[in-house]
């Protein structure tokens, strides 16, 4: 189930930068989940090897950077989203499976939900 989170409402842009090689860059499709533990980005990357892919978060700027040989093309994949307040930056993780790089943002205990106990009058 796609959530209309915070993650989702945060800015989303293309990264271009200029590279020496022949490469048609394209901005991946994303789907964005958030469940109580965590944000979850699956963004699809087909073609693209383990190796060619670069995920960084730098302050509240999470990138990803992927590059795929399909055939005779080269293509590359690039895309930036500003993630909110509250994740855990030593404990993202990633993986890649499939053509799909999934991104798990843990979020931090200050932003977890917290139960409140309801206590009656004595």
């Amino acid at each position: 189930m796609n959530t209309e989170s915070a993650m989702s409402k945060s800015a989303s842009r293309d990264v271009q930068k200029s590279t020496p090689e022949n490469i048609a860059w394209v901005s991946p499709r994303v789907d964005i989940y958030e469940n109580t533990e965590e944000f979850l980005l699956l963004f699809d990357v087909p073609g693209a090897t383990l190796e060619s892919v670069q995920v960084e978060l730098h302050r509240n700027e999470l990138t990803l950077e992927a590059k795929a040989d399909i055939g005779r093309n080269s293509r590359g994949y690039r895309r930036a989203f500003q993630v909110p307040d509250g994740i855990r930056a030593d404990a993202v993780a990633a993986e890649l499976r499939n053509g799909i790089l999934q991104v798990h943002l843990p979020k931090s205990a200050e932003e977890k939900p917290r139960k409140i106990r309801i206590e009656a009058p004595n």
